[in-house]
């Protein structure tokens, strides 16, 4: 075979294996960033609760004037964006996270009934019993809310680090 032949061959080559390795990390890249987006609408959708019913947080909503279904209000007020944000951020986690994320919302938004279904029933939130109950029932939601959120980190991961 001519020697330029084998060149242009080679090139050839060195350029297919140059485009499918650009069009991997580009892909990957592409990935990233919805993951990353979805993150962001995660932990977006449940800060303005937090900001509401956390009394860290200085919104001037103090123990004393924070009845119980004041609580439940808002987590039913907010809980359509809640859902949307976990329905689209499910879809980036890794099978073995699946489970406890599953677990984690479940605990947050789920109740089971005497009967043995299972509902979606913020008003465990509420019990119409003492202000410590109320503030244990705001306390639980803050650490669900919380637990979720743990499982809601960006990837800055460079495309050539392995998983």
């Amino acid at each position: 075979m001519p020697d330029n032949l084998v060149n242009g061959l080679f090139a050839l080559l060195g350029a297919a294996i140059a485009g499918l390795v650009g069009y991997a990390s580009a892909i990957g890249a592409a990935v990233r960033k919805e993951k990353n987006q979805a993150v962001i609408e995660f932990q977006l959708s449940f800060q303005p609760t937090l900001a509401k019913i956390d009394p860290h947080l200085g919104l001037g909503i103090n123990d004393y004037s924070f009845p119980g279904d004041t609580l439940v209000k808002i987590l039913e007020e907010d809980f359509p964006r809640h859902v949307l944000a976990y329905q689209k951020y499910r879809q980036f986690l890794p099978k073995e996270k699946k489970l406890a994320f599953d677990l984690a919302w479940s605990e947050y938004c789920h109740h089971k009934s005497d009967d043995g279904k299972i509902y979606v029933h913020l008003r465990k939130y509420f019990n119409p019993a003492t202000y410590a109950d109320h503030l244990s029932e705001r306390n639980d939601a803050i650490r669900n809310i919380t637990i979720l959120l743990s499982f809601a980190e960006l990837n800055h991961k460079s495309p050539f680090e392995p998983e």
